[in-house]
């Protein structure tokens, strides 16, 4: 489908109903993931496949020079869709030549560290664009307003890995590589396949120059985010063991994966925001979406503190109790990046880039000058309690920029009032009411 005005389909209420119910679907996947690979690689393989996925996605914003992420602006101000699908594209097939020339060269050189091969450097850097190119593909459905499409690109692509990894994974570092790179060629695939079917074409007068001119300013904020996810692990295996690695990962990613609900708020946040700028009802909605993030995130943290010294070590094997700790001290993180996952989104839907982009780097700096010395006294836990500081960091600088409306509503207060407006608007969805919405 083409045209120059972009794609609208059902009411942001159901959006976001549809984001958070494939969120739930990438949490229980992301759980069976990280049980396959914990239980059939062990912390070892677990390791391997955390340093890849990090340098993967600390690349692709590079890789994209930001496009991504002005993709949803800029197709929410009316650029023709066609040229944004064909820019990605053109993205994927100059830097997979580069990156795959450069693993040839790796291979051929024998280049090996941190217990993988060369064959598996090699491996990766041919994955590398993959990642890029589907992470744009979802910013494209995103900006045309469909949902679907944009929940399918993150969930298939997780389904994949989760159902190669339960048939094919061993410890073998070159093994858990080999089906990283498969799946996520397979979802390029998939994702190209689908755009062209809707229509592709090269970017036209100064198209791509604002797309990359919005986009580089937009990639320091999305290395400073993914830094402060993913530092941590390109640190530690100059530090610790692989296998240490693979232990402190199972506690972050359980973290992350709890914390999703908010990140997939944040993306509809985002694009409602650069629909409707900084209105009343746009902040209303922040301040009431940010309500309900911080209850749930306190009752998920009570339960998870309560409960996963039994569930860490029964779920992923008895060798992951030592990621107990490491929980522990990295659940403030579920409740402080809840809310920075929504602040972020919103306030770049509107365009107000400075905040974000201080805020992220504050809290890289913060990891990459603590971890060091932390993990020298503490031991592995040291990185979480590292992360900890520096999400504390990152949510201050963002608090600071959040419009004086949604403060003065009372973001961070939990409302009885919002729980029954968030129950009214699934019933009314599943035909159970058909009563006004609470105010």
């Amino acid at each position: 489908m083409d045209g120059t005005a972009p794609e609208r389909h059902g009411t942001f209420a159901r959006a976001v109903a549809l984001s958070t119910a494939g969120s739930g679907i990438v949490l229980l996947l992301s759980l069976a993931n990280n049980i396959a690979l914990a239980r059939l690689a062990g912390p070892e393989g677990r390791g391997v496949y955390a340093l890849a996925m990090s340098i993967m996605l600390v690349a692709s914003p590079v890789l994209t020079a930001g496009t991504s992420v002005a993709a949803v602006h800029y197709l929410g101000r009316g650029m023709r869709p066609d040229a944004v699908r064909g820019l990605g594209l053109v993205l994927l097939a100059g830097w997979t030549l580069v990156l795959g020339a450069a693993g040839a060269a790796l291979w051929a050189l024998e280049v090996s560290t941190s217990g993988i091969p060369a064959a598996g450097w090699a491996l990766l850097l041919l994955t590398v664009p993959t990642i890029a190119y589907v992470q744009f593909s979802r910013s494209t459905w995103l900006g045309l307003g469909r949902v679907r499409a944009f929940v399918g690109a993150q969930v298939g692509p997780l389904a994949l890995v989760v159902a190669a990894n339960l048939l094919l994974v061993t410890p073998n570092p070159l093994r858990v590589l080999a089906i990283l790179a498969g799946v996520w060629w397979v979802a390029v695939l998939v994702q190209a396949l689908l755009h062209a079917r809707d229509g592709l074409a090269l970017p036209r007068g100064n198209e791509a120059t604002r797309l990359v001119r919005f986009g580089l300013r937009a990639v320091v904020t999305r290395l400073a985010g993914l830094g402060f996810s993913r530092a941590d692990y390109l640190i530690l295996p100059w530090l610790v063991s692989m296998a240490d690695v693979g232990i402190y990962a199972i506690a972050d990613q359980s973290i992350t994966a709890l914390a999703t609900f908010a990140l997939a708020a944040g993306s509809i946040l985002q694009s409602d925001a650069a629909r409707t700028g900084a209105s009343l009802e746009s902040v209303q909605r922040l301040a009431r979406t940010s309500r309900l993030v911080v209850a749930l995130a306190v009752a998920i943290a009570i339960v998870g503190s309560a409960t996963f010294w039994w569930i860490l070590p029964a779920v992923f094997g008895a060798r992951f109790a030592a990621s107990y700790p490491a929980f522990l001290l990295l659940v403030p993180v579920l409740l402080l990046r809840s809310v920075s996952a929504l602040l972020g989104p919103y306030l770049e839907g509107l365009g107000v880039q400075r905040p974000v982009v201080l805020a992220s780097i504050a809290a890289l700096l913060s990891i990459l000058l603590l971890v060091t010395p932390l993990v020298a006294w503490l031991g592995v836990v040291g990185a979480a309690v590292a992360k900890t500081i520096a999400a504390l960091v990152q949510l201050a600088v963002l608090w600071r920029a959040v419009p004086k409306g949604a403060r003065s509503a009372g973001m961070l207060r939990i409302r009885t009032a919002d729980v029954r407006r968030a129950w009214m608007v699934v019933a009314r969805r599943h035909g159970m009411t058909s009563g006004p919405l609470a105010p």
